[in-house]
């Protein structure tokens, strides 16, 4: 019953809605006496019917709207609790007409796989992933009761996205320090700054802490372009507008609330939002300044730490000039960072190779602070 309602209704919800407008419009129009006024709401009878086709009509061409909220995605993030370590196989296929298609299973269930629909495409990756089935944190080699401990906050860059567990960018930093050092992944696939500040906000890393006395000596927030337009992001997944403070979710921003009540709407995800994601830019990465800001206050008065933003070369110079302004610790990854030996084939994520040298220069920067 359920999945009808979100069939029939909620993914029509504007079609509904200007429908029913409509309709009223029309009904008042015909028991008006006054000419004018019955000329102005058969207007906005005929503007909102228009409306209504135009809606449905792009009903055909998009995707369904997917406005499943980072709350309820995301909720068991903040719960604290680590669960048991699932180990997940992701598989990639290129088709003939260069269609990808993915497969993705826990292996713990010991799933029957079936391959055969895949027999004439290319195998593009076959990647393993180790994972805590309760707070979705990845696992990283490293050593839990250390007395140190480095935490990495950022998207599927930090995560790994189709990267076996020994490719990351937390296992190669981790084995800049043979493995001796507690390194925590909270890399969380599709989000942005506003999930990084729920996580420190929450201590959702704190249960893999083993040692109490374990100092947390650094943390990293790997920050990518997409991030600037994904906290104001409500219908894909990519998305990432909630903040959770108090026991309480909320959208922090206006224009976040405006877009997500008409994140459910085609004509207003096809024709709007572009117009307003150029319009806001500068708003959107002021507000991510902001949100880096806010992180670092977190990092130094909860922590005691220190909180080093990695910067990919993907940004306008404006905003680095912006970025450099605001006093805090930045590494500028170089530009060679974006050749495609450094991407996965078919794939934007970072390689192997990019993890193992970025971390080299996260482990250079940071080394006269271990001494």
């Amino acid at each position: 019953m359920n999945r009808l309602i979100v069939n029939y209704f909620l993914d029509y919800e504007f079609v509904y809605i200007l429908l029913f407008c409509s309709i009223i419009f029309l009904l008042i129009s015909m028991f008006v006496q006054k000419k004018i006024i019955k000329k102005i709401f058969i207007i906005l009878f005929s503007s909102f019917f228009v409306l209504c086709f135009f809606e449905f009509a792009l009903s055909f061409f998009m995707s369904r709207p997917n406005t499943e909220s980072t709350y309820k995605v995301y909720m068991n993030r903040l719960n604290g609790f680590l669960g048991n370590i699932n180990t997940t196989r992701r598989v990639g296929f290129l088709s003939s007409n260069n269609e990808i298609y993915e497969m993705m299973w826990n292996e713990n269930e010991n799933e029957n796989i079936n391959f055969d629909k895949y027999k004439d495409c290319i195998l593009l990756w076959d990647k393993t992933f180790s994972h805590y089935d309760k707070n979705l944190l990845r696992v990283t080699k490293c050593n839990v009761d250390s007395n140190s401990t480095f935490v990495f906050l950022g998207c599927s860059f930090v995560y790994g996205s189709n990267l076996n567990d020994d490719e990351t960018l937390p296992y190669f930093f981790s084995k800049q320090f043979n493995f001796e050092k507690n390194i925590i992944n909270c890399g969380a696939q599709g989000l942005s700054s506003n999930t990084a500040i729920n996580i420190l906000n929450n201590d959702i890393f704190l249960p893999l802490i083993n040692n109490n006395e374990s100092k947390i000596k650094h943390f990293f927030y790997c920050l990518i372009y997409d991030h600037i337009y994904r906290n104001f992001r409500y219908e894909s997944f990519s998305m990432d507008g909630f903040l959770y403070k108090n026991n309480k979710w909320y959208i922090p921003t206006l224009i976040g609330k405006i877009k997500y009540i008409f994140a459910r709407s085609y004509m207003f995800r096809k024709i709007f939002v572009p117009l307003l994601d150029e319009h806001f830019k500068q708003y959107y990465e002021n507000y991510i300044i902001d949100s880096l800001k806010e992180m670092n206050k977190i990092v130094e008065e909860k922590y005691d730490s220190k909180l080093t933003i990695v910067v990919w070369n993907m940004f306008e110079n404006k905003f680095i000039t912006k970025l450099k302004k605001n006093n805090m610790d930045l590494i500028l990854l170089p530009k060679y960072f974006n050749l495609e030996e450094y991407k996965i084939k078919y794939d934007w994520h970072p390689t192997a190779k990019a993890n193992e040298e970025i971390a080299q220069i996260l482990y250079n920067h940071i080394e006269d602070d271990l001494k």
